[in-house]
């Protein structure tokens, strides 16, 4: 894959400022390298999957564990690198996702 050139002062502003948090039809749409501050996105990692900050752990794996009804304080159980904190985020990021999922219609 080729590199991003971004040949002047204008272009490298504009691509910052594209992935800042910025607000659309009176909702808030956060960083897009870093939705919350434990989940970030990297290309170089799991393909620029959000991830727990500073591991190659999924945030939807986490968030999948809360709302089964595992405690944010006992996630280190099963993934002894997240924190509390890192799995509220997780949690906290996968119920915007699914905010914007639409359900399936219903057959007649």
């Amino acid at each position: 894959m080729g590199e991003l050139s971004l040949a002047t002062a204008d272009e490298r502003r504009l691509f910052v400022e594209v992935l800042q948090p910025f607000c659309v039809r009176g909702r808030q749409i956060p960083a897009l390298l870093e939705p919350r501050e434990h989940v970030q996105v990297d290309p170089g990692v799991r393909g620029g999957e959000p991830v727990i900050a500073g591991t190659r752990i999924p945030y939807d794996e986490v968030a999948a564990l809360l709302r089964d009804g595992v405690a944010a304080e006992d996630i280190g159980e099963f993934f002894p690198q997240v924190s509390p904190a890192a799995a509220r985020d997780a949690y906290d990021f996968a119920s915007y996702v699914d905010s914007y999922v639409q359900p399936p219609e219903r057959a007649a």
